[in-house]
């Protein structure tokens, strides 16, 4: 991206991949996070929790009106959540895992319950409290039992094969579980056997409630609203809308709130329901009504609504900016920037616990910010936007740079002397502080466009990128080293580049998005090898040997180096936003990227080395990432990781097994059937001839196997 900041020469890689990761990144905006809530739970109006994808758990204690986001042990995605007081509370997830807190949140233990299992919680009292385990996979559906607030545990198969969503029971003997098509199971023993009740539908179903134990309702896809009095022997059909409904709470037994493509409220104990326009955006996941004037509302991107009027009109609770951000620098461990889409740009003087927007000077989307000192700094982006600062950020001088398009890239060795890059080969340098520009010229007869520049001094520097209109993609790296009169093309390599970092003239490193590589020089760009670390977005190092590497969401989203490249570690994923740009100041790492998202770390990893035996290679560490994007339409990308075993014995290849069910457990695509060395990979799934809903992928590797479930919508 462009941003300088020299550091030492590094030694040759040697990687270590038997480590134990210990890591916790924060959010500083959007306040609380970004990643999309699936679940909330409120033990009165003032107590509650919400928690959804990469592991986000938030809580507030004021009713919604502020939220703190909880740093958690682990960080699947969480799929349901439930608390018996203000301290003891439960949660779910997609991984068959179920934690338990029992000082409010802060802190966590896990417990594995079915390895593949989607897990949904439910208890009616301190002692009463049942877990249903969905585990379409290897279709295994059980319900677990309680009577002890969750100190012991009763299993009971289900006589099912058919995907479960949810649970809920109206005292301790009486309970339901809904499938995703159409399925009612009902128990009068309190979980131990289950019979099926007469369902009017083959929708899929999401949630079902009881208003009290004789009326309640059973929302689904396609509008569906089944309802019952006689407490759920019979349920009445009938639509509201023509789009899938996901969670319903009310409030007494009148005023009731349901959301899921569109929101409807109704005051006559769901007789009637009206659709909600009022609201700021569609598209929610969990609702709760909280007195009978409080509701609030959560989705995508962390978005959180509340409305004081029964819904009449609706208040965003997600504070800060929420605009992709393209960049991010920092001039010491308090001052920083970042740029972003429509002008956005942000400073902080407090070290990021705050974020300022500044008065935007452009509707461009700005890509890329430097500074060559405390005082000077410039940013570019697209259509030829420059802007320029004299004074520390505090206030920027717009312009236009002549002869451009889309610009990507600026960097500067001093107040005076810089450069940038865009597209259609477009290399121009500055001698007066970008006053004036002059053009320079590409010895490469192909038009490429550029995405990233670096420049070590007067005359050395380097630029990455791509050849345009080029399938396959092909990118390049082109060097100069009479200040710009000349550059000429090092290599070609079969990737998009998006980022190129030297920290001296000899030792560099570029990070591409397709083929997903990142490469590394130690001789000036003549020679480079494959990290096999996975690619990137960017790439950058402190003054000293910390280096971050950023990607999209997924478990391998950040990844970070505290040796000056000889290992890399990949943080566990904290989110499922696209990550832009990342930065290292002294010991603080940051990443940002789309959503407004900034995360900041001053301990992202914690490393210890282990040796494992022969006998011990279950234990290590194959990582399956989630699928990106998700939801899809209709292709998306899933990448695995097959570590090396140890240091002292000899690898050999894994066999390794993806495979692709649906949502009855039926096989319907292997995308991996052989054997593999250790390293990272990824492939596609191209979805085109499936109906839109839900998927699940499946790796197995030797004594390992590990699902994940991803969405596709058409």
């Amino acid at each position: 991206m462009g941003r300088k900041m020299r550091t030492l020469k590094i030694s040759l890689l040697v990687f270590i991949l038997s480590i134990t990761i210990s890591a916790q990144w924060e959010w500083r905006n959007p306040d609380p996070q970004a990643n999309n809530i699936l679940d909330s739970y409120f033990i009165d109006a003032m107590h509650g929790w919400a928690v959804g994808y990469g592991g986000a758990c938030i809580r507030t204690t004021d009713g919604g009106e502020s939220w703190q986001n909880l740093q958690m042990p682990i960080h699947t995605n969480f799929e349901s959540v439930q608390f018996l007081d203000s301290n003891k509370g439960f949660i779910g997830d997609w991984g068959g895992n179920l934690l338990e807190t029992t000082d409010g949140g802060n802190n966590w233990n896990v417990q594995l319950i079915d390895t593949y299992a989607n897990i949904f919680i439910f208890f009616i009292d301190q002692n009463y409290g049942w877990i249903l385990s969905s585990d379409i996979v290897t279709s295994t559906f059980k319900v677990y039992r309680t009577s002890n607030g969750g100190n012991s545990w009763q299993s009971h198969l289900l006589p099912i094969t058919r995907d479960l969503h949810d649970i809920y029971f109206i005292d301790s003997t009486k309970g339901f579980v809904i499938s995703n098509l159409g399925d009612i199971l009902m128990t009068v023993d309190g979980g131990v056997n289950w019979n099926y009740v007469n369902s009017p539908v083959t929708e899929f179903l999401e949630k079902i409630i009881f208003k009290n134990p004789l009326e309640g309702f059973i929302i689904g896809a396609n509008g569906t609203l089944l309802q019952t009095t006689d407490g759920g022997t019979l349920w009445e059909y009938r639509v509201v809308g023509q789009y899938a409904h996901v969670d319903i709470s009310f409030f007494g037994e009148n005023i009731g709130i349901m959301v899921g493509a569109n929101t409807y409220i109704t005051n006559n104990g769901g007789i009637t329901w009206v659709q909600n326009y009022s609201i700021g955006q569609n598209g929610f996941s969990t609702c709760k009504y909280l007195d009978e004037n409080n509701c609030i509302v959560f989705g995508s991107f962390g978005e959180i609504y509340k409305s004081t009027n029964k819904g009449n009109s609706w208040v965003s609770k997600l504070l800060g900016n929420k605009s992709a951000i393209s960049d991010v620098i920092f001039l010491d461990t308090l001052t920083g920037f970042t740029v972003g889409s429509e002008g956005t740009l942000l400073k902080t003087f407090d070290g990021g616990d705050t974020w300022y927007k500044q008065v935007p000077l452009t509707n461009e989307n700005l890509k890329s910010i430097t500074f060559s000192d405390d005082l000077h700094g410039w940013v570019v982006g697209t259509n030829s936007i420059f802007l320029k600062s004299t004074t520390g950020g505090i206030g920027w001088l717009p312009d236009f740079i002549p002869d451009c398009n889309d610009l990507f890239s600026v960097d500067f060795i001093n107040n005076n002397i810089g450069w940038v890059v865009g597209n259609f080969s477009k290399i121009l340098k500055t001698t007066d502080g970008g006053n004036t520009w002059v053009l320079q010229p590409v010895n490469v007869s192909w038009t490429i466009d550029f995405s990233s520049v670096s420049m070590i001094d007067e005359n050395i520097g380097y630029a990455c990128g791509n050849y345009q209109s080029y399938q396959p993609p092909k990118g390049i790296i082109v060097k100069t080293t009479n200040g710009g009169i000349e550059w000429d093309s090092l290599q070609y390599f079969n990737t998009s580049f998006k980022s190129i970092f030297f920290q001296n003239s000899l030792n560099g490193w570029a990070v591409g998005i397709t083929q997903h590589i990142t490469i590394h020089t130690t001789d000036g760009g003549m020679t480079w090898t494959d990290m096999q670390i996975d690619g990137g977005n960017d790439i950058y190092f402190g003054s000293d040997l910390k280096g971050i590497k950023v990607s999209y969401g997924g478990a391998s989203d950040i990844t970070i180096t505290t040796d000056g490249g000889e290992t890399w570690v990949q943080t566990p994923g904290h989110t499922q936003q696209y990550l832009s740009a990342g930065y290292v100041v002294e010991n603080n790492y940051w990443a940002v990227g789309s959503y407004g998202t900034i995360l900041t770390s001053s301990n992202p990893i914690v490393t210890s080395l282990e040796f494992y035996t022969s006998s011990d290679i279950s234990l290590i560490n194959y990582i399956l990432s989630q699928n990106y994007p998700n939801p899809f339409n209709p292709v998306t990308k899933i990448k695995y990781e097959i570590p090396s075993v140890t240091l002292r014995q000899v690898q050999s290849d894994i066999s390794v097994k993806l495979k692709v069910y649906d949502i009855l457990g039926r096989e319907i695509a292997t995308l991996v059937n052989e054997e593999k060395p250790a390293g990272e990979y990824e492939v596609e799934f191209n979805a085109s001839n499936l109906p839109s809903g839900i998927y699940f992928y499946r790796l197995t590797t030797g004594n390992h196997s590990e699902t994940k479930k991803m969405v596709l919508i058409k």
